[in-house]
């Protein structure tokens, strides 16, 4: 993630979303395997020490907003 932002020094924010599973029903009805039955999203909490440890190198407060300048 940090590889991808820094070079954009345009890019003043950013958002880390959850995995989520809204797809899974669709493989059964395509007869295929859904690979990713065993995984389980990150945490709240996980995702806050995420944001945390991207902010501080980023050197950004933690507005994660999507806006570019």
């Amino acid at each position: 993630m940090l590889a991808f932002i820094k070079p954009y020094k345009n890019v003043v924010g950013y958002e880390l979303l959850p995995y989520m599973r809204f797809g899974e029903s669709k493989y059964g009805f395509l007869g295929k395997v859904y690979e990713m039955q065993d995984f389980e999203p990150p945490s709240a909490e996980t995702l806050a020490r995420l944001r945390a440890i991207i902010d501080e190198a980023l050197g950004r407060g933690g507005d994660r907003s999507l806006t570019a300048k």
